[in-house]
């Protein structure tokens, strides 16, 4: 019984030592990401926690793109990392925070806002979520609101990552609902958007460090449910050493006469070429159900269909 107690005392007196280094290694750790990277700042206060976690709160936390362009502020940012998996960050963020963009402030306000972030070797990024109940954006920016928004990414392989991501009752801004929909062919809300898609990189991602330059995206699901509209994408992309997008792309709609007629109503379709669009999708049309599946080609990040020029992507 005695040895019992003895070795108790000396497991508890040896965690207590490693928890204590742990603690302020993080300290530590916290204090010279903030000195060496310009773009973070915020005021952190001391670990607690013991002796199940490591738990530090960080006031006043922001964040600024390396252009100046965006800046991210909350009151508070928690991160806890559990004991027995240091390699694992939690955090919670406040529930309203401001972004900047430019000169125009966004106040964004949400419930239990939440992720968490893996680390591998080298502070190498494995995996990384961020969960939202919900989400109010004033003014709107794209989008007014959503519900239950949920993302994951993690690493399959040395610089090969899947994002899977959902989002509930997207609400547009009115501005882009003007340009998406002028006509209000569609309800203002999008029920449901998901995304399953491969990244891969020129390089890992890692943990502080600007985001590597993305060379290919393989579209394995990305589904839109917007009223009668169900939209779903497929394909894969690829960046050429210029930055230009190449890739074919595989789109499927439920009905094509509304997806015709949000074409038209945005001008993604020039006048002069609505009558022949109209005539190629319903000619390729499914004639009992109306559901149309279309290959895109995409090159030097211009997508056609057929000879239709659609639109533009943004070279990388």
């Amino acid at each position: 019984m005695r040895l019992i107690v003895i070795l108790c005392l000396v497991a508890a007196t040896t965690f207590s030592v490693y928890w204590v280094y742990s603690a302020r290694q993080m300290r530590s750790v916290t204090a010279q990401i903030l000195d060496h990277t310009p773009q973070i700042d915020a005021t952190p206060h001391s670990v607690t926690g013991f002796p199940t976690a490591f738990r530090m709160q960080l006031d006043n936390a922001q964040w600024q793109s390396r252009t100046g362009l965006f800046l991210w502020r909350a009151p508070y940012l928690e991160l806890t990392t559990p004991s027995y998996r240091p390699e694992q960050i939690l955090f919670t963020l406040a529930p309203e925070q401001t972004l900047v963009i430019g000169a125009q402030d966004f106040t964004l306000r949400s419930a239990d806002p939440q992720g968490d972030i893996t680390l591998g070797r080298d502070m190498q990024l494995t995996e990384a979520a961020l969960m939202l109940e919900t989400l109010e954006i004033a003014p709107s920016l794209l989008v007014q609101q959503f519900s239950r928004f949920e993302a994951r990414l993690r690493e399959v392989d040395d610089a090969q990552y899947r994002l899977e991501a959902t989002a509930n009752d997207i609400e547009f801004a009115a501005m882009l609902r003007a340009q998406l929909d002028p006509d209000q062919i569609l309800p203002a809300q999008i029920s449901r958007l998901t995304i399953d898609i491969g990244l891969g990189y020129a390089e890992p991602i890692m943990f502080g460090a600007a985001l590597p330059a993305l060379n290919e995206l393989d579209l394995d699901t990305v589904t839109l449910d917007w009223g009668d509209l169900h939209l779903s994408l497929s394909g894969r992309i690829v960046r050429d050493p210029s930055g230009w997008l190449e890739g074919t792309v595989t789109l499927t709609a439920s009905d094509w006469e509304p997806l015709h007629q949000l074409l038209v109503a945005s001008e993604a379709l020039a006048p002069d070429m609505a009558m022949m669009a109209g005539m190629l999708l319903s000619g390729q049309a499914d004639p009992d159900t109306g559901e149309i599946t279309l290959p895109l080609q995409i090159r030097q990040s211009d997508m056609y269909l057929g000879p239709l020029r659609l639109l533009q992507l943004p070279r990388l």
